[in-house]
C-alpha cells in the first residue's frame, strides 16, 4: 500500500502550485513606496478530458450528489469531485486515501474520514475540488488497477462517497472506487495568466483606450514567481497547472493603486483558456496653479493679469514648490481622494487678495487648480523712502533735451531717450510713450479732470522708476505701484474720481522723495 501522506502532499485545485513559471519582463529600475498592494485571485481550472473514468458521488447513503472523475496524464493522477448544480450543497472538506490492495483498508479510518492520510478544507466552499497526485508517488497493481477512497463533507451536513457504497453495522458506510486500466492518458495541460499595469488616468479601475502601460512594475504570483512589466506595461506567467493563484501588483514611486478608495480588487477566473486581462491600475493626481498680481482685486486669475514668479508654496503633505517665471507651479504624484492644503508664502510689500491657503481634493487625472493672487500693501509703502523727483524736474530736463539745450541739464538727452525706450514697453498702454515730446505733452497737460491729473503725476513716477527710484529699494513693489495707476487709466469707468485722485496723490508723494530723505506719506 502506498499512502497519500507519501504523495508529496497532493494538491487541491483551490491551492495548487505552478509546475512551471515563466516570467516575461524587461526590468526597469523603480521603487514602490506604497505599502498597500492590489491583489486579484485567479482561479485556473482544468477541462475534464473526454473519456475520463466516471463514478457516482453519493451523499447520505442514497442521494445522487454528483460524480467523481479520475484520469491521468504523463505526470499525474487526477481525482475530481463535482457536485451537481441541482444538488443544494457545496464541498467543505475532502479526504482521500489511495491503496494498491483493497484488503489493507483501515476500517477505523473509513469510519472517521478525517483520519485519512490527506485532509483539506476548501475556503471558500465550492462545487468542484481537484486533487493532483504525482504518478511517481503511486504503486499500481500488476493489472494496472488502483483503489481510491474519495470522501467529501458537504455544507448541508451530509457526507458523500465516490464509487461503490458498502454499508457497515450501526449505520456506518463508505465508498470504494476501483480504477482499472486503461486510464485515459492526456498530455499535461498548462495555462497562463497575463495582463498590464497601466496609468489609470480617470481612476475607474479599467484600462481604457488611450491609457498607457507602466514599465518596471514588479508583479508577484502566489507561488513566489515574479515578473516585471515591460515597456508596454505587460507581464505574463505561463506554464501554470489548474488551480487558484493570487496575482499581486507592486507599485512605482509616486503612483498609487486605483481606484483610490478601494485599491485591492479580486477576480475569479474560470478557464481552460488562458487569462489575458488581469490588469492593475496605477495613477497619481496633480495640483497646479498660478501666482499672480490681482489687479482688479477679485481673487480670480484672468489671463490678462500679470504673473508673479518665485513665490514659495507649501503642501500639507510636506512638499514644497516655487512658482516659475510664468507664475505656474505644480505638485504632482499625489494620491487621489485625499484632501490637501496648499499655502502660498508672503511677498514683501504685498498682501494676499484672497486666502493664503486653499483646500483641494484632486481626482480623475485632471489637475486641480489653486491660484493665489496678490495686491500691493499700501500700508507697507506708506512711510518708506525712494529717490524720486517731481514732475517739474522731469519736464524741465525733457524740454531742454527736446530743444537741444545743455545748459543746466541734470539728466542728459541720451539718458532720457533710454528711459523713453524703457517706458515704451512698460506695464500697460496708457503712458507707454515713444518720444520725449510725448512725455512732455503728458507732463504739460492742463485741465482739472482726475484722469489728466493722475496722468501727469504717473508720467513723472514712471521716469523716476526708469531712473532707479525704487520704493525702499524694492523694484517689484515699485513696478506694481505704477501698474495700479496704469490699470486705472486704462479702465477709468471702473473707478470714481475720488479713487483716481487718491491714486494721483500717492504718486505725488512718491515723486517728492527727492534725495531719498522725504518719506512717502499718503
Amino acid at each position: 500500500m502506498k499512502k497519500l501522506s507519501k504523495i508529496a502532499k497532493a494538491i487541491l485545485a483551490v491551492s495548487i502550485a505552478a509546475l512551471f513559471v515563466i516570467s516575461c519582463a524587461n526590468p526597469v529600475s523603480s521603487v514602490n513606496t506604497e505599502t498597500t498592494t492590489s491583489t486579484r485571485s485567479v482561479t485556473v481550472t482544468d477541462t475534464t478530458p473526454s473519456g475520463a473514468s466516471s463514478f457516482n458521488l453519493t451523499a447520505g447513503q442514497t442521494n445522487a450528489a454528483g460524480n467523481v472523475y479520475i484520469w491521468k496524464d504523463t505526470e499525474n493522477l487526477y481525482v475530481k469531485y463535482v457536485v451537481s448544480d441541482s444538488y443544494s450543497a457545496l464541498i467543505s472538506e475532502v479526504h482521500i486515501e489511495i491503496l494498491s490492495d483493497i484488503s489493507m483498508i483501515d476500517t477505523s479510518k473509513i469510519l472517521a474520514p478525517g483520519q485519512f492520510d490527506y485532509k483539506e478544507t476548501l475556503s471558500p466552499t465550492a462545487k468542484m475540488a481537484l486533487v493532483t497526485v504525482p504518478l511517481a508517488d503511486l504503486s499500481f497493481n500488476a493489472d494496472g488497477s488502483i483503489y481510491v477512497l474519495a470522501h467529501a463533507a458537504l455544507t448541508n451536513g451530509e457526507t458523500a462517497w465516490g464509487g461503490t457504497i458498502t454499508k457497515l453495522d450501526k449505520g456506518k458506510w463508505y465508498g470504494t472506487i476501483k480504477v482499472t486500466p486503461p486510464l485515459i492518458t492526456s498530455a499535461p495541460v498548462y495555462y497562463s495568466v497575463s495582463g498590464y499595469v497601466y496609468r489609470d488616468l480617470n481612476n475607474n479601475g479599467t484600462m481604457d483606450s488611450g491609457e498607457t502601460g507602466l514599465a518596471g512594475v514588479v508583479v508577484t504570483l502566489s507561488t513566489g514567481a515574479t515578473a516585471t512589466t515591460d515597456s508596454s506595461g505587460a507581464y505574463s506567467f505561463s506554464g501554470l497547472s489548474s488551480g487558484t493563484y493570487t496575482v499581486s501588483s507592486g507599485g512605482l514611486t509616486g503612483y498609487y493603486h486605483t481606484p483610490y478608495l478601494n485599491p485591492v480588487s479580486s477576480e475569479s477566473v474560470t478557464l481552460p483558456e488562458s487569462k489575458t486581462d488581469v490588469n492593475f491600475g496605477l495613477s497619481y493626481e496633480t495640483i497646479a496653479g498660478v501666482t499672480f498680481y490681482d489687479v482688479n482685486k477679485d481673487g480670480v486669475y484672468q489671463t490678462t493679469e500679470p504673473v508673479l514668479g518665485s513665490v514659495s508654496l507649501q503642501l500639507s503633505s510636506g512638499a514644497s514648490a516655487t512658482s516659475a517665471s510664468d507664475g505656474t507651479y505644480t505638485f504632482d504624484h499625489l494620491k487621489g481622494a485625499t484632501t490637501y492644503t496648499v499655502t502660498a508664502g508672503n511677498i514683501e510689500g504685498f498682501v494676499h487678495s484672497g486666502s493664503a491657503s486653499q483646500t483641494v481634493t484632486p481626482k480623475d487625472g485632471v489637475a486641480s487648480e489653486a491660484d493665489f493672487g496678490f495686491v500691493l500693501d499700501y500700508g507697507w509703502i506708506n512711510g518708506k523712502t525712494a529717490n524720486g523727483y517731481t514732475i517739474g524736474f522731469w519736464k524741465t530736463n525733457i524740454d531742454k533735451a527736446v530743444a537741444g539745450k545743455t545748459n543746466g541739464v541734470q539728466v542728459s538727452k541720451a539718458t532720457l531717450e533710454n528711459y523713453v525706450s524703457l517706458l515704451s514697453s512698460f506695464a500697460l498702454s496708457p503712458l507707454n510713450v515713444t518720444s520725449l515730446k510725448d512725455a512732455s505733452a503728458y507732463l504739460s497737460a492742463t485741465g482739472s479732470s482726475a484722469t489728466v491729473l493722475l496722468s501727469k503725476q504717473l508720467m513723472g513716477s514712471e521716469f523716476n522708476y526708469a531712473n532707479g527710484a525704487y520704493i525702499a529699494g524694492n523694484k517689484l513693489v515699485t513696478y506694481f505701484f505704477l501698474y495700479d495707476g496704469e490699470y486705472m487709466l486704462a479702465n477709468p469707468a471702473s473707478f470714481t474720481s475720488a479713487q483716481l485722485l487718491a491714486q494721483k496723490d500717492k504718486y505725488d508723494a512718491y515723486n517728492n522723495t527727492e534725495g531719498g530723505t522725504n518719506p512717502i506719506l499718503f
